[in-house]
């Protein structure tokens, strides 16, 4: 495939009808006879391009037995030296028809989602306000946590069925069954340990729980309630930690005052200085949430959601979006190409949508 469409043995010159060539069956006996030529010419003409665009130089057809995996390479440049390198190539579309919580909320600080389900964590009506994203409406029946089990909630997580908030006047983690919306006692954990608990994120049995106060990460066993203090980190290397997401076993934790995502790795609990990030662009990164290769860092000074490439710690400033927010946006959460944001801004508290949208003609 990747010599130049000239007369070979199972291709004919360009023409007309056919500007790429025509394609021959070469596999024997019926060498020379037209094989599906609708289909393996626009393929041709597809890996063509798709060379092209990665900058390979071909060298075979795909027949040949010693280029099997030059498509590949192809495919895989091109997502390193293409689409990563092609700013503003995404762009995040306002949904306002899909805004919700505008009156519902008095001073939300987190969201969560799960199917069509949106939980808000609201720290002054000290509840888990719950919502229907199919209908944008609040739902009271299934909010949880306003009984009195509830003081300053900031932060929810949920899996398994339960919900497991932070509470920063209870100083711990306080667990829901999200279905009945009551309190399991017996499962709440962190008191004594945590002082002022900033961010939650749970793989498997492990909860990674951040204290902004002293400024590290403490891991428990969510099943056993019980604290393993080997795999704690950040001591020391942290100094006002925000927010925190795990992804590809390194943690990214949003610090405030150095202004940049620190990164470690959950395995040796060690930092990973040449993978932290910033931009001049940060001033105060609150809340992050990370799509593949994509961190998304809220920033309460710009009012703007950043986005970085997180393989890089390049800022792609064209896809950074936000501009409607009118201030301090708390809680980050991207699902199926959507955004949901809170804006505590100037008018009423409440959830911003946004679809994420390819834009090929940026190509």
């Amino acid at each position: 495939m990747a010599r130049k469409l000239e007369d070979q043995t199972n291709v004919e010159a360009p023409s007309a009808d056919f500007p790429g060539g025509r394609i021959k069956n070469d596999t024997g006996a019926a060498d020379g006879t037209p094989v599906d030529e609708s289909l393996y010419g626009d393929i041709h003409q597809f890996f063509v391009k798709l060379l092209d665009a990665a900058g390979i130089i071909a060298n075979g057809l795909p027949d040949n037995t010693t280029n099997t995996f030059q498509l590949f390479d192809s495919l895989d440049k091109f997502a390193l030296t293409g689409i990563r390198q092609i700013h503003g190539l995404f762009k995040n579309n306002r949904l306002a028809a899909e805004d919700f919580g505008s009156g519902d909320f008095t001073l939300p600080n987190d969201i969560f989602i799960i199917g069509n389900k949106a939980y808000v964590a609201d720290s002054t009506q000290s509840e888990i306000v719950v919502f229907d994203l199919t209908t944008a409406l609040n739902l009271p029946g299934e909010d949880f946590g306003g009984g009195g089990d509830l003081t300053i909630p900031v932060r929810v997580w949920i899996t398994g069925g339960k919900a497991y908030v932070l509470d920063i006047f209870q100083t711990e983690v306080v667990v829901f069954d999200v279905a009945t919306g009551a309190n399991i006692p017996a499962e709440d954990f962190g008191s004594g340990t945590l002082s002022f608990p900033s961010g939650i994120f749970i793989i498997g049995n492990k909860a990674y729980v951040l204290d902004q106060s002293s400024a590290e990460v403490f891991v428990f066993n969510i099943a056993t309630q019980t604290l393993i203090p080997a795999e704690g980190f950040g001591t020391g290397e942290l100094s006002n930690p925000t927010d925190i997401f795990i992804a590809n076993g390194k943690a990214y934790i949003t610090d405030s005052v150095q202004d940049e995502i620190v990164v470690f790795d959950i395995a040796t609990q060690a930092n990973i200085p040449g993978k932290d990030f910033t931009s001049p662009s940060i001033t105060l990164p609150a809340d992050i949430h990370i799509v593949g290769d994509k961190a998304y860092v809220g920033d309460i000074i710009t009012g703007l959601i950043h986005v970085f490439d997180r393989t890089t710690g390049e800022i792609l400033d064209e896809e950074d979006f936000g501009s409607e927010l009118v201030a301090d946006p708390k809680g980050i959460f991207i699902v199926d190409n959507k955004s949901y944001i809170i804006d505590r801004g100037a008018g009423p508290d409440k959830v911003l949508v946004y679809e994420q949208k390819l834009k090929l003609n940026h190509i």
